[in-house]
């Protein structure tokens, strides 16, 4: 049996020990296994602990932790404090399954533990640093997924970094997506995602899953998906009051999506259980395998301790690692005991993005060293290869393996429709001129 923390264990959203009673059902299990335990606060440890302990068959229990990951919300540390216990069998795995790539493993050996300096981060990076306007990093990711049919995800730090992400990419679809689309015929989304938050379902549109609906099917909250066929299109005015469509997760998986009600009885509302998946929060992301990731630490603090170790190792790959806008240190602060004195905590003045910075602005830091991109979405340099009609000739993209892959099948409609006059648009004006 596979279960989250929250249902297995039947804790409340705001766990409190001296209220918690354990589940029966517990009983039925020699073996329990807590995985990811790192994002695992005290209050639900304690909980945890008090079932544990309850339970008259004594069970054994496994936990799987990587404790340089980034802390749970409201911090904690009595898991931690747990499995490194003396009388705590320990076993260090050594093996990294998500990615054979030796670059990235090195890189990311580094930033586990160290601060990484400056200097090697953009080493590391290379011409995948993307200092242009943040449409247009969008842009490129989405001509990516176009080549590849591989999703290219954001990792940001701030709910409003993803939400400017996933703006900017409906609004480059084909035909575009508004804020007053969102608002004139969008159907409600998720409450917990953010109040007053809109979505219209296309067909090819990617979507990130904001609750657990069947966890058999692999419809829980976090996973993404691509949508395949709408077969209600919410339209007030043509009389259609509701939104069900199918899509695609990760996984190969189909799932039916459809709205949901939540709120007391006296205050229902109906809203569908997800959000646009074009970008996601770092935090949100601790567990994916990822083909494409784009790095964008955007808070106008230094994000918390692990954020840039957890944010680049989602990834399967270096290739497929991409960094947006200013390159910092502080950005890579990794969980340690001990701090390093030559350690950068805190934002100079140089690097220090304001709240209220123009997205649209470029950094000039370092620009000669780092890429840009040409009308067309494709990174350009001085001696990229041009066709005849002045656009670089784009070798076929790295294979990164079929896992975690959208593979589109006969008889259904692919995501890539979406996207396929993205970049087809910006060569016929060039032609037409």
């Amino acid at each position: 049996m596979v279960e989250t923390l929250h249902g297995g264990f039947s804790i409340a959203r705001k766990a409190d020990v001296d209220t918690y009673a354990p589940p029966g059902r517990l009983r039925r299990y020699d073996l329990i296994f807590i995985d990811e335990a790192s994002q695992i606060g005290d209050a639900i440890f304690e909980c945890i602990f008090c079932a544990v302990r309850e339970l008259p068959q004594k069970p054994a229990v496994v936990v799987g932790a990587d404790f340089q990951q980034v802390a749970p919300i409201g911090g904690g540390t009595k898991f931690k404090d747990l499995c490194e216990h003396d009388d705590v069998l320990k076993i260090e795995l050594d093996v990294v399954h998500r990615t054979n790539d030796e670059t990235l493993k090195a890189f990311l050996s580094l930033a586990r533990l160290k601060q990484p300096f400056k200097s090697q981060i953009r080493e590391f990076f290379g011409n995948r640093l993307l200092t242009c306007t943040l449409k247009d990093a969008v842009k490129y990711g989405l001509s990516i997924y176009a080549r590849t049919g591989k999703l290219f995800v954001w990792l940001c730090v701030t709910n409003k970094g993803v939400n400017d992400v996933n703006l900017a990419a409906i609004s480059q679809l084909d035909p575009p997506i508004t804020e007053e689309d969102l608002i004139s015929r969008g159907f409600p989304t998720d409450p917990n995602v953010g109040k007053n938050r809109y979505i219209v379902i296309r067909p090819g549109i990617t979507i990130r899953l904001t609750r657990n609906i069947d966890k058999e099917r692999g419809f829980v909250n976090g996973a993404t998906a691509v949508v395949v066929d709408v077969l209600v299109d919410y339209d007030p005015s043509a009389g259609r009051h509701s939104c069900i469509f199918t899509a695609r997760l990760t996984t190969g998986s189909m799932i039916l999506v459809h709205p949901v009600s939540a709120g007391r009885a006296d205050a229902m509302h109906e809203f569908l259980p997800c959000t646009y998946g074009y970008a996601t929060t770092v935090r949100k992301a601790q567990g994916a395998s990822l083909d494409y990731v784009c790095l964008w630490f955007d808070g106008p603090r230094a994000p918390d301790r692990g954020y840039g170790y957890v944010g680049a190792s989602r990834c399967r790959t270096a290739a497929g690692l991409y960094y947006f806008k200013r390159l910092r240190r502080t950005d890579w602060l990794p969980i340690r005991n001990v701090v390093d004195s030559d350690e950068e905590s805190c934002r100079g003045s140089v690097s220090d993005a304001a709240s209220d910075e123009s997205y649209d602005s470029t950094c000039s830091e370092y620009e000669s060293d780092r890429s840009s991109l040409r009308s067309d979405g494709h990174l350009s340099e001085s001696e990229m290869d041009i066709d005849e009609d002045g656009f670089p000739i784009i070798e076929d993209e790295l294979d990164l393996g079929d896992e975690g892959g959208y593979v589109p099948t006969d008889g259904l409609i692919e995501p890539l429709d979406a996207y396929a006059d993205l970049f087809g648009d910006a060569k016929r004006r060039k032609t037409a001129e």
